[in-house]
């Protein structure tokens, strides 16, 4: 079972269903977490 991360509620979708961001009224912690999480895995770790 695979847990969704906090900031997953907030997330912002392509036509394909991939996530492409996060919505702009998102609360300033939750858009940090999703940094953080975009940053991991520009970095190549697992997310």
């Amino acid at each position: 079972m695979m847990i969704e991360p906090d900031w997953f509620k907030y997330a912002t979708f392509d036509e394909h269903g991939t996530v492409n961001g996060i919505k702009p009224d998102a609360p300033d912690e939750i858009k940090k977490e999703y940094e953080e999480y975009v940053q991991r895995v520009k970095n190549g770790e697992k997310p």
